[in-house]
């Protein structure tokens, strides 16, 4: 683990989370303040993590604006912000470490760069899942989660999602019957012909890279 690398990533964050407060008031657009935002942790030095979250009230802080969001800022915003200076493994290593995962490890698995959203993923319901895997399984939400494996037993999966800092409760004891398939190939980009015209109109916390 760079202990050096992180520590400026703490760093460059704790000067954006200064900086989006000293700018953001209230009337300002969604949009406006993740281009903001982003910009100045590149300013910085740094590069995002993950795509701005921001969110009002009782929503939960997992909603990237979309291009035409009509979102402003009001009541008790949440903004949710990451920050890395080298790669994705220098932001994550410590987890996966504790998983006894090394990042040799995740080399070698599927899709070890990730998803992006509008990505369109191709699933195969047959075969074993093996550890790295992507899967698509209900955890009971309003739609299907799309996670890596980390953890197989005899009898259950766990998961994690490559962006999230940990575990979401429903991830950790998957059984197969929950499984809708693991993805096997992704079109790059496809899906943001449907996103475009609909994102928009989806409720604030279904927006976002992970929904």
């Amino acid at each position: 683990m760079n202990e050096g690398k992180i520590k400026q990533a703490g760093k460059i964050a704790a000067e954006v989370v200064s900086y989006a407060k000293s700018i953001i008031k209230p009337g300002m657009k969604f949009l406006e303040i993740a281009d903001k935002v982003d910009d100045k942790v590149l300013e910085l030095g740094g590069k995002p993590t993950f795509p701005i979250n921001l969110s009002i009230d009782e929503v939960v802080t997992h909603a990237t604006p979309s291009w035409n969001d009509g979102g402003i800022a009001r009541g008790l915003l949440k903004v949710g912000i990451g920050v890395h200076v080298d790669d994705w493994w220098a932001e994550n290593e410590l987890w996966y470490e504790r998983q006894n995962i090394t990042k040799e490890d995740f080399q070698d698995y599927s899709f070890k760069n990730g998803l992006d959203k509008g990505d369109i993923i191709l699933l195969w319901n047959r075969g074993d899942r093996e550890l790295g895997d992507i899967i698509v399984f209900e955890a009971g939400f309003n739609n299907p989660l799309i996670h890596r494996i980390v953890e197989k037993n005899e009898t259950a999966f766990e998961t994690k999602g490559d962006n999230n800092f940990g575990q979401l409760a429903a991830e950790r004891n998957i059984y197969p019957s929950n499984v809708l398939g693991k993805g096997i190939a992704k079109i790059p980009g496809l899906g943001w012909i449907k996103l475009i015209f609909f994102e928009g109109s989806r409720p604030a916390e279904q927006r976002g890279f992970c929904r």
